[in-house]
């Protein structure tokens, strides 16, 4: 389901003054998604949400409807990014864009594994930049709901869908030990991502440094190194290197 452009001018509260820039679509969504990932589908106001995007007070229903297709939009938008983070970075392919041209792949680097550390790799780094995602998942995750069927539909089984074939490939292949798949989706969800939905006890815990961006690569690195370590068969080479 794809919303339509909004084209709404954004306002500070109080009297509406001339030469109002333009709110993209991306940033209602944008806030709408941390709003529902932070209060909860029933503690969102779509009142208190116009009010911290600084518009009118009914332009989100103009713009959407209602709060559930609001949701809707928002989960569309935000995990329609994840799973196109995921597909670039699994997508059959024996070359790489390098930014200055085509770099040839080896045998090893084009393989399951190094397709599933890919994955690995690319959920941590996009759950980094929109930490709302797990938040939000967790947030739904502990009752049966609509939303709940929604966010699988849009979450779960197209996550599903991509890893695991390319995971039976590498467990086919001898690459890596066959585990239930439960246990491969929590660890590299839950796992991977919650360094960045859980920020204040990150802080806490590791400091502010643990969440600076300039962390985020190395850290994304780190789990999927770790992930696909753990899961090595005895019968595959112990020195093999994954480089995406």
């Amino acid at each position: 389901m794809k919303p339509p452009q909004s084209n709404c001018a954004r306002r500070s509260p109080g009297r509406p003054r001339g030469g109002k820039p333009v709110i993209q679509e991306a940033e209602l969504l944008s806030a709408a998604l941390s709003a529902f990932a932070r209060l909860g589908y029933h503690g969102t106001s779509l009142r208190s949400l116009n009010r911290e995007l600084g518009v009118s007070h009914n332009l989100l229903t103009q713009q959407f409807g209602s709060k559930e297709a609001l949701w809707r939009a928002a989960v569309d938008w935000g995990f329609g990014r994840m799973q196109q983070s995921l597909t670039q970075a699994t997508e059959d392919s024996a070359t790489e864009n390098t930014g200055t041209g085509e770099a040839t792949r080896t045998a090893e680097e084009s393989g399951p594994t190094a397709a599933l550390h890919r994955f690995i790799e690319a959920f941590v780094l996009q759950s980094a930049r929109m930490p709302e995602l797990l938040a939000l998942v967790n947030a739904e995750g502990s009752q049966h709901s609509e939303r709940l069927d929604y966010l699988l539909e849009h979450f779960g089984q197209p996550m599903f869908a991509r890893m695991q074939p390319i995971y039976a490939q590498a467990v086919a292949a001898g690459e890596l030990r066959e585990v239930p798949l439960e246990t491969l989706f929590y660890l590299i969800t839950a796992g991977g991502a919650s360094l960045y939905s859980t920020p204040a006890l990150s802080t806490k815990l590791f400091g502010a440094e643990s969440l600076a961006p300039d962390q985020v690569q190395s850290q994304a690195r780190s789990v999927a190194d770790f992930l696909i370590a753990g899961l090595r068969s005895e019968a595959a080479p112990s020195d093999s290197t994954l480089k995406p």
